[in-house]
């Protein structure tokens, strides 16, 4: 599979290079992983930036062919972008909405289901790496959270916490500067 042109797409034949268009309207699916109970195909999407510290928030999609996302049209749970939202017209009443919506800025890295765990807690659950914030006023993200799939509802634990110790940004100094943990 590859990204290309803001969908994601399928190579049919390495020798006839030709490619089929599978999705489109994601903006920044960065990773993907398949539910072992399911085969669905679920991707984590960064949401657009100078929306403010709490918009637009990050995406968790199942990821359907044919389906469209509504990038650049919408965000988060297809809410119109203030920007592109007017020049829509009627391209966006058959966008997917997301799944399940991560706070903003936390900027999703990747998505992976965990398999053969002999803790049943973890028999429905897919870990999500958070890269961080760049442009808030107050850090977010940095972390590794949960997200379990219960009963048709998708929940959210933190899974892995501590990063950016002595942290700095670029541009200046970490405004949440951590001190190394100490046993």
């Amino acid at each position: 599979m590859y990204a290309s042109k803001r969908t994601l797409g399928a190579r049919e034949s390495s020798a006839s290079n030709l490619e089929r268009r599978r999705t489109s309207g994601l903006r920044n699916t960065v990773g993907f992983d398949w539910q072992p109970e399911t085969n669905a195909l679920y991707g984590v999407d960064n949401g657009r930036d100078w929306l403010g510290d709490n918009l637009p928030p990050e995406k968790v999609n199942q990821i359907k062919e044919g389906g469209f996302y509504g990038w650049p049209y919408l965000y988060g749970d297809n809410q119109p972008d203030p920007d592109f939202g007017k020049e829509a017209h009627d391209r966006t009443s058959h966008a997917i909405p997301p799944v399940y919506g991560l706070p903003a800025h936390v900027a999703p890295l990747s998505i992976l289901f965990i398999r053969h765990s002999k803790m049943a807690k973890f028999g429905a659950a897919a870990l999500v790496a958070e890269h961080g914030s760049w442009n808030r006023s107050q850090e977010i993200g940095y972390q590794v959270v949960a997200l379990y799939w219960r009963h048709g509802q998708i929940t959210e634990e933190q899974f892995l916490t501590g990063f950016r110790p002595f942290a700095t940004r670029i541009g200046g100094t970490s405004r949440n500067r951590y001190s190394r943990a100490t046993a």
